[in-house]
């Protein structure tokens, strides 16, 4: 049997960049990355808090404080997303 758990979450994280012109990851700090054990180019669900849009995608580590949603779909920064790290 193969069971899929979550192994940690970043709920209602504030976006603080979105960059439309790139093809789809999320960055986030390395101290967060860190304490929630996420890895480089490791899977990631992603949740908008305001509008319910859900998607997945992959994690890179980035800049101090950030986390920047680098996806054609998310045209706003400052809203509230949960990341989830199945």
């Amino acid at each position: 049997m193969y069971l899929k758990m979550l192994k940690s979450k970043l709920h209602r994280a504030i976006t603080m960049e979105a960059n439309i012109d790139y093809e789809g990851s999320i960055s986030i700090c390395k101290i967060l990355c860190e304490k929630v054990h996420i890895h480089a180019y490791e899977h990631l669900e992603i949740y908008n808090c305001h509008n319910g849009k859900r998607f997945s995608t992959y994690a890179i580590i980035g800049e101090n404080n950030e986390i920047c949603l680098k996806w054609r779909s998310s045209t706003t920064s400052g809203n509230r997303r949960s990341i989830d790290h199945l």
